[in-house]
């Protein structure tokens, strides 16, 4: 089972040994959530061959992709069905997203699993977060945000479309945004003014999108940055079930340094008691974050599914300490069977 009341649409596919199994969908008619931005669906796969197909782990072709089960037996003339969640904010120029992933037998790729997906209506953010940093003697900021089109509207005509709603929440109101939608471009031009008095850097808040082919809001953190602070992105965390690791979740994201070499301490001073952090150094005064949740056990610990909840997290650096309250959402447990 998946997270959703809906059971999700399905692509079969058979597996044949001297060529890589490739379902592809013409359409799925989906709907997603406008903050979570996930597709779910499941790929039913036969096993053609004469015999027993065993694989121990798959290798996806993006860290967008959630794909279960990871391992598996498949009797000849059996299938075995896999279900797929996939982020669509990793495609910020296609109309088509689409992915694969390998089955792997004692360490060689012994099949791949392909497929495209063909939005209708979809119209999402194609970025995470919007990482803003202003230079010291400018009072404005210029920045471009991919937006995801569905078919519906990359195929119809320029004078047809409506402008979108947009508007900068958790700003003080002396910052002003002005944007226009860039229909060919596929995004939106955007300007921040910035007052000359601002100096409480980082101001963090959101972009809020509405247009009338999404019910609802497209919301995106943004983060403007005077290039001394901290900066943790993305701001909401989603967690997921870790890799072989029955009785935990993980979520990422990513803490920027003003300088390379930062060596800066990251804890947890208001959360779940079995939250970790882990730092990883990626270069470039950026470092990968791993927050390790181990799932209740009992009632003493409760993490309500699907609810948005808050933790704080501290990061110190040799002169600087700064406090950032970040959402977090934790998977449903059917998803975690």
């Amino acid at each position: 089972m998946i997270a959703g009341d809906e059971i999700p649409p399905t692509v079969e596919g058979a597996l044949i040994r001297t060529n890589p199994l490739k379902p592809a969908m013409a359409k799925l008619s989906i709907t997603v959530q406008a903050e979570s931005r996930v597709v779910r669906f499941q790929a039913s796969v036969t096993n053609a061959t004469s015999e027993v197909f065993r694989f121990d782990r798959i290798e996806k072709s993006c860290s967008c992709q959630d794909v279960k089960p990871t391992s598996g037996n498949v009797e000849p003339g059996e299938k075995i069905v896999f279900t797929i969640e996939q982020e669509l904010s990793e495609f910020s120029h296609s109309q088509t997203p689409g992915g694969s992933f390998q089955l792997i037998s004692n360490g060689l790729p012994d099949a791949m699993v392909s497929y495209d997906i063909l939005l209708d209506s979809y119209l999402g953010f194609g970025a995470r977060f919007v990482d803003l940093s202003k230079k010291q003697k400018e009072n404005s900021v210029e920045f471009f945000i991919p937006i995801v089109l569905g078919e519906k509207q990359s195929n119809a005509a320029e004078e047809s479309l409506t402008e979108p709603f947009v508007e900068l929440v958790g700003f003080p109101s002396k910052f002003k945004l002005t944007t226009k939608m860039n229909w060919n471009r596929s995004g939106l031009d955007c300007k921040l003014d910035v007052p000359t008095q601002a100096s409480d850097y980082p101001y963090v808040g959101k972009i809020t999108l509405t247009t009338e082919y999404q019910s609802g809001l497209l919301t995106i953190p943004v983060s403007l940055s005077s290039g001394r602070a901290f900066q943790i992105h993305p701001l909401s965390l989603r967690f997921r079930r870790g890799e072989g690791d029955d009785n935990g979740w993980i979520a990422i994201a990513f803490l920027k340094c003003e300088a390379s070499d930062a060596k800066p301490i990251v804890d947890v001073i208001d959360g779940p008691s079995s939250l970790r952090i882990g730092t990883k150094s990626l270069g470039g005064g950026i470092k990968k974050l791993e927050f390790h949740m181990k799932v209740p056990s009992s009632s003493t610990d409760p993490l309500p599914n699907r609810q948005a909840r808050e933790l704080s997290v501290r990061v110190r650096g040799a002169k600087l300490t700064q406090i950032f309250n970040l959402r977090f959402t934790t998977p449903t447990m059917r998803t975690l069977r």
